[in-house]
């Protein structure tokens, strides 16, 4: 039953709003949850969640707040877009996104491609590159999904999909080396989404289809493998990736195997991923302890939030190991029974830092604030590049990034991140049209003959 009433609520508001994707993903990303905790309860009859301070929590046994709140954290996005629509009756879209995107070559999505693939392919390596690094890993963040728009744009330009190919399957390789899942296998899955588009045969779509289906079966139990072999041999970074650090840990996830430690590794493994990691198992934990094991804490520490949310470490100085003496952010979750210090960390999304701040109404309110500032923030751009469909493309894609970052950070960083990504694409923009004008002007001769 609530997985129907998400859906239709999340058709509802494409119906409504057509140029708002930032806030029809984080709807339907809802819809994704609840049929995905559907899952799990089918698949697990007790629905355990693996908390430390309460080894009680059962999915199961909170089914209907979940889907009850998650609807109403629905209901607040759609709120938003009735309250603001008004102000933009004159924007619709004439195309989809992916229309867009596949309505013919560019110059400016060339270009723009082009130097994500590089960004994509040197990233592994950005940590030996000092500033110039730490500039690399932020633009590899902020086009962390641009891999859909390479898979869409696909057969407009071959020689940028080979590109893109070849950066995305050594940033595989690398990634499965360093033990870093995510990271390798979240960009090739955008792009095999987005090349599902250039399909226009029913028939062939089921085929391809079929076949990622095929692949996706070793590809879940692999993905499952990088994870014990993790858990085993370390995380490394990508600078101390070698191939004799490769064939010792190999090594000694040989000698292991089969052994009681190795079984033990494999159950933290699951509990810490795979579909449990999908269910955002916070949300649901906070749901249990929050009032019942934990007070509710208001507007504690929201100073604070904001101050690290907006701090730029590099010239204040500040480290992760002050942000979690100060309990900020995904680091406050060590006060509800998850492992959250400078190594490791859990999800503290939207949902959940209203929920323990207080209760339902903060929820709501947090799910009001993030969706006005992603529909203003989309709709004025929409407005403005109306006639520029093509620019529109990478804004749209940065604010659908930073709504699919909701379910992990709380408001202050996604705010934050809305910004950062209008500002990283903004630049981005104007220096590829300042190489367009630099490749079309005409080289001038020397004076003197010189």
């Amino acid at each position: 039953m609530y997985i129907g009433i998400s859906f239709k609520i999340s058709n509802t508001i494409v119906q409504q709003n057509n140029h708002s994707y930032s806030l029809r993903f984080i709807n339907y990303y809802y819809t994704f949850q609840l049929l995905i905790i559907a899952i799990y309860v089918f698949t697990n009859n007790t629905g355990q969640i693996d908390n430390q301070l309460d080894k009680s929590i059962s999915v199961l046994n909170l089914i209907d707040e979940i889907g009850v709140y998650y609807l109403i954290a629905q209901v607040s996005t759609f709120a938003i877009i009735k309250i603001f629509n008004p102000l933009f009756h004159s924007l619709k879209r004439k195309k989809t996104l992916t229309e867009v995107i596949m309505s013919g070559k560019s110059k400016l999505v060339d270009y723009y491609l082009t130097f994500t693939a590089i960004i994509f392919m040197i990233y592994p390596f950005a940590s030996s590159f000092g500033a110039i690094g730490y500039a690399i890993q932020i633009c590899f963040n902020f086009s962390l999904l641009i891999p859909f728009v390479a898979g869409a744009y696909a057969l407009q330009n071959k020689k940028i999909t080979i590109l893109w190919v070849f950066a995305l399957t050594l940033l595989f390789v690398f990634s499965v080396i360093g033990g870093s899942r995510g990271v390798g296998f979240l960009p090739v899955a955008l792009f095999i989404f987005g090349y599902y588009y250039n399909i226009k045969d029913w028939k062939y779509k089921i085929r391809y289809l079929l076949i990622i289906g095929i692949i996706g079966i070793p590809g879940a139990l692999f993905f499952s493998f990088i994870g014990y072999f993790r858990n085993i041999v370390g995380r490394v970074p990508f600078k101390d990736i070698t191939i004799e650090r490769a064939i010792t840990a190999y090594n000694k996830y040989e000698k292991l195997k089969g052994t009681t430690k190795f079984e033990k590794l494999i159950k933290i493994d699951k509990k810490q991923s795979g579909i449990n990691r999908l269910i955002n198992q916070v949300n649901i934990s906070v749901l249990s302890l929050v009032p019942n094991k934990v007070d509710y804490i208001g507007l504690e520490g929201l100073d604070k939030e904001f101050k690290y949310a907006f701090d730029l470490a590099f010239l204040s100085g500040t480290t992760v190991k002050d942000r979690v003496n100060d309990k900020v952010s995904n680091y406050r979750m060590s006060n509800y029974g998850y492992y959250a210090n400078e190594k490791a960390s859990v999800e503290c999304s939207i949902f959940t830092e209203g929920w323990i701040r207080f209760g339902l109404g903060g929820v709501i309110l947090n799910h009001l604030m993030y969706a006005s500032f992603l529909f203003l923030a989309e709709s004025i751009i929409a407005l403005r590049l109306i006639k520029k469909p093509k620019v529109n493309i990478f804004y749209t894609i940065g604010l659908i990034f930073v709504s699919y970052q909701a379910y992990a950070y709380n408001l202050f960083p996604n705010i934050r991140n809305l910004f950062v990504s209008l500002f990283f694409v903004t630049v981005l923009l104007v220096l590829i049209t300042q190489v367009k004008i630099f490749l079309r002007s005409p080289a001038k001769p020397y004076k003197n003959g010189v």
